[in-house]
């Protein structure tokens, strides 16, 4: 078992200055931290985690794009639900956004998922078709 040792030390500065140690080998303070697949900075934002997890979830989507192209809808939409989606809301009570670029960011990977579902591509030829109607026609709803 692991002892911490904690020692207040004043510096030339006159600045308090907190040193740790376990087993008389110090610990470093860090800025971000990875605790269940959750992360968390010293100011308790959210950003490395939402852009992390937009991250993983948009290779994870361009791999079923790869993978189930000329699959039904139906099997794309399952594959979605099963694989990308938990991605997405792992911990999410926790980590709720709040701010509306963070919400955005999220959207942003359920859109391109309603444009796999219903294999509509990002640019095409055809009329332009409303994402926003394919995620409420899905019953899919959105984040935030």
């Amino acid at each position: 078992m692991g002892y911490l040792w904690t020692a207040n030390m004043v510096s030339e500065e006159r600045d308090l200055v907190k040193l740790s140690s376990m087993d008389r080998e110090p610990v470093c303070p860090t800025d971000i931290c990875v605790y269940l697949g959750v992360t968390m900075n010293s100011k308790l934002r959210w950003n490395e985690h939402i852009d992390k997890i937009s991250g993983a979830a948009n290779c994870l989507l361009g791999f079923l794009w790869r993978s189930l192209n000329r699959c039904p809808q139906l099997l794309k939409e399952k594959s979605y639900k099963a694989i990308v989606r938990p991605k997405l809301e792992y911990c999410s009570c926790i980590w709720d956004p709040y701010q509306q670029k963070y919400v955005d960011q999220l959207k942003m990977v359920q859109r391109r998922a309603a444009r796999f579902v219903k294999s509509v591509p990002h640019r095409s030829t055809k009329p332009p078709t409303s994402v926003s109607a394919m995620v409420c026609d899905s019953g899919w709803d959105m984040a935030g």
